[in-house]
């Protein structure tokens, strides 16, 4: 974790360099990376005209990083994030290691992502619940339901 942390660093330093802080999160900060994983910063500014998130490799790394300000953030905290379960920007934020340290802004975002993730999922709605029986009655159908003969052949 060590080394990962110290090319978030150098992240910061050479990508970010006015960002406030980077929450490090992702499949290779909890040590379940799999070949392909990527790095996922969280990058905050203080003040940005929108957010965006973007693609690139680093030392060898691939990495996803989504960048913010507190109020674009709070944005992906509350609208998008609550409709998703579980709340993956929130979850980034509160498992995030922060980068180059805990800062009063890193806390303060840190609380509103474990009030979110601590109140749960929003109660599903009359379509919210049709469209999921939906979707689980038809993988169901598509499980039970024998291939085609083409389907079978071996691929060559």
């Amino acid at each position: 974790m060590k080394d990962l942390i110290k090319i978030t660093r150098q992240i910061l330093d050479e990508r970010y360099p006015d960002a406030d802080v980077i929450f490090l999160a992702g499949s290779l900060l909890r040590g379940e990376g799999m070949p392909y994983s990527d790095l996922d910063p969280v990058v905050i500014f203080e003040k940005l005209p929108c957010a965006w998130r973007e693609s690139f490799n680093f030392q060898g790394y691939p990495v996803e990083a989504f960048v913010h300000d507190p109020e674009t953030l709070n944005y992906f905290l509350f609208e998008p994030s609550r409709s998703s379960r579980p709340p993956a920007t929130a979850r980034m934020v509160f498992e995030g290691v922060e980068v180059p340290g805990p800062s009063e802004i890193s806390r303060s975002l840190k609380r509103i992502a474990a009030d979110i993730i601590a109140s749960g999922p929003p109660e599903l709605g009359d379509e919210d619940e049709r469209r999921l029986r939906y979707t689980i009655t038809n993988l169901i159908d598509d499980i039970k339901r024998e291939a085609s003969p083409d389907c079978r052949k071996p691929l060559s």
